[in-house]
């Protein structure tokens, strides 16, 4: 299976269980160590933008909080696929870290296209879900510009998860609601 925001050929590396988390089992690629680092990269290129200065503890702490937050979001897209997937009665049989995002893992039994909609809903849903209550908090409770920024990265997993790409999110749906349709 080729996956468009996968750089590697995972389907043909090995892949060695690193653990079970929430009822699935978890895998790695040999190149998994790839995707904190970029993660990192990304979080101190954003600290660096917002702080406008070089080299500082400042920096260096923004920096790991973003990267930090940029990973939860990518473990709410997966878990929301995950909710999706058992609550359709087909879960998701593992998750495969791979260099660059994590890789939703389901056997190959055929599922009618109810069930492929409502599971690959799951991530973005619970994307705009966290995005939408952190704004609320931001803008109401407690004003934070990291709280400011996760409701800003989960609202741009959502768009981008929902773009009508093959192997994207909204791919998945554009193919289902054509197969529902026949």
């Amino acid at each position: 299976m080729k996956t468009i925001y996968v750089i590697e050929n995972f389907e043909h590396l090995p892949q060695k269980k690193i653990g079970r988390f929430l009822g699935i089992d978890w895998f790695r690629t040999p190149y998994w160590w790839i995707s904190p680092i970029w993660i990192i990269i990304v979080g101190f290129i954003i600290a660096h933008f917002r702080l406008n200065e070089p080299i500082s503890k400042q920096l260096v702490f923004d920096g790991i909080i973003y990267a930090f937050l940029i990973g939860i979001s990518i473990l709410l897209h997966s878990i929301g696929h995950l909710i999706a997937g058992k609550l359709v009665k087909h879960p998701m049989k593992g998750n495969l870290l791979t260099a660059t995002l994590p890789v939703n893992r389901y056997d190959g039994i055929k599922y009618p296209s109810r069930v492929h909609l409502i599971r690959s809903m799951g991530g973005p849903l619970l994307n705009l879900f966290v995005g939408f209550i952190l704004f609320i908090i931001d803008a109401n409770i407690f004003k934070n510009h990291f709280i400011s920024f996760m409701a800003y990265v989960n609202l741009l997993f959502f768009i981008t998860a929902m773009m009508p790409i093959p192997t994207l999110d909204g791919g998945v749906l554009v193919r289902e609601l054509r197969n529902w349709r026949k």
